[in-house]
């Protein structure tokens, strides 16, 4: 126990130290923030968790989404995850920010999703044929450009959708693009929203990717309440999920069918010599089968038939495209 010579002396040291440095007795500065009791956060450390690993998971696919797209060297790291007010978010964007508003699907309210105007710029130009040249002039996007904002908008949601279906089967869709959060009307002014803040760099400029989520529409205590939990995702279900979306990925993907008559040799001599109305004479006969081929490959035989006014391919037999070579 201390007497009372002891405290005094400690008084008199702790004195001498704040003349010295200004009140703060190890010389630092601290920040202070403003805490509002009525609205305190409420992410749950183990949320917080979770949205990490999400955040891993899109920095990676929109790396890899505008590495494809552009061709050059794409660097996306997760930057930080805050809970602010809408509020205090508008005041944070840029003068022409490049955003959208986008659906929740199966939650309710509506997800901004914002890029810095500059790295917008770089990825229209460069998308274009361009060399990235950017004027850092602040400018509102023409109606052109918006409509090349609105497809990659629509890309970059769907590799959010796929980096939560860890935690929920989220299925966003875009809204609109708007020129300012103000106009979205995504909340009103102090509601709490949690935003994810992405450093980007594209070719050496950098630049930011953020996207917000209203506090509201996220439900803690039914995904806190799982037996699993969040970022320990059963690797063989992850696995199924991302077969699954590349099979609906290739199923969208269009192919050119072609009905092929057997190939007939002739010399150029002959070649040049054809004119109009002229008669090439195969070795095939009339009722043989014609090759059904998709990319050179003969995956089935098909007799020509007439159906309507168009001529059609009856196939015939069985699925061959996964033992034939290419036909050259």
């Amino acid at each position: 126990m201390l007497d009372q010579q002891d405290i005094h002396g400690l008084l008199t040291a702790l004195s001498a130290t704040a003349g010295t440095h200004g009140g703060m007795g190890d010389g630092a500065v601290h920040e202070v923030r403003s805490y509002d009791f009525a609205r305190p956060d409420t992410l749950p450390s183990e949320f917080l968790r979770a949205v990490e690993a999400i955040n891993q998971t899109f920095a990676r696919g929109v790396s890899g989404l505008l590495t494809g797209l552009l061709s050059a060297e794409v660097q996306v790291e997760p930057f930080a995850v805050e809970q602010i007010t809408f509020r205090q978010l508008c005041q944070a964007l840029p003068e022409r920010p490049a955003l959208c508003t986008f659906t929740l699907t199966p939650l309710d309210g509506v997800g901004l999703l914002e890029v810095n105007p500059h790295l917008a710029l770089y990825v229209l130009d460069r998308g274009l044929g361009g060399h990235g040249e950017v004027d850092c002039t602040p400018r509102d996007f023409s109606p052109l450009e918006n409509g090349l904002l609105e497809d990659l908008f629509r890309r970059v949601i769907q590799e959010l959708a796929r980096a939560w279906a860890v935690l929920l089967p989220l299925q966003p869709a875009l809204r609109d693009v708007v020129s300012t959060a103000l106009l979205s009307r995504a909340a009103h002014a102090e509601d709490r929203i949690m935003v994810c803040a992405f450093a980007i760099t594209l070719g050496g400029h950098p630049g930011m990717v953020t996207y917000a989520l209203p506090v509201k529409s996220l439900d803690f205590d039914r995904w806190l309440s799982g037996e699993q939990a969040w970022g320990s995702a059963d690797p063989d279900a992850q696995h199924r999920r991302d077969a699954e979306q590349l099979r609906e990925n290739l199923l969208g993907t269009p192919c050119t069918v072609r009905a092929c008559l057997r190939d007939q040799a002739v010399t150029l001599g002959m070649l040049s010599a054809l004119r109009e109305g002229d008669v090439v004479s195969l070795d095939t006969d009339v009722d043989e089968l014609v090759e059904v081929r998709i990319v050179n490959r003969v995956v089935y035989a098909g007799r020509m038939i007439r159906q309507g006014e168009n001529l059609a391919v009856a196939l015939h037999g069985e699925w061959m495209g996964e033992s034939d070579e290419p036909v050259v």
